[in-house]
């Protein structure tokens, strides 16, 4: 008999933390919003199942800019699977980020995310820029995980 195990966590944000990082004084930008979700489940060890995460925040605290974020995950002894999706903005601006995420080893995992942004601004048309990244991920510790990403594209534009 083999026993599923089914985690799911629900985050929702309110300033200083939201979905696009943690926000200094000035609203700069300090961690970006997969930081922040490694950052809230490093206590958690690794389990074999699903996982899931909600987040939702206003950028600057303005109700026309509105984060929402979504993340989707897979997670076996060996290896981690995660679908991300977030966005930023409404009608006037609108940015969209989706990336998947694959990572596989033991202590120490290697691996990529791959995706796509997207930025539509009111009569104007859509623009699309591929991401990825090379991700080195491991436990220094019960409630310590290093993180390192090395970016394969630039930055939008935008």
């Amino acid at each position: 008999m083999r026993a599923t195990v089914i985690m799911v966590v629900l985050v929702v944000v309110v300033a200083p933390v939201n979905a696009g990082g943690l926000r200094d004084l000035a609203d700069a930008w300090l961690i970006p919003a997969p930081a922040v979700r490694d950052l809230l489940d490093v206590a958690a060890p690794r389990v074999s199942g699903w996982s899931l995460a909600v987040s939702q925040g206003r950028l600057f605290d303005l109700d026309a800019l509105p984060q929402l974020g979504l993340m989707v995950g897979r997670h076996w002894p060996r290896a981690t699977c995660r679908l991300h999706w977030e966005r930023l903005g409404r009608s006037l601006y609108r940015e969209d980020l989706a990336r998947l995420e694959v990572l596989v080893g033991g202590r120490w995992r290697v691996g990529c995310e791959m995706g796509v942004d997207r930025l539509a601004l009111a009569d104007d048309e859509a623009r699309l820029q591929a991401a990825g990244d090379v991700r080195i991920q491991g436990r220094l510790g019960a409630a310590l995980l290093m993180d390192i990403w090395w970016p394969l594209t630039d930055s939008p534009a935008w």
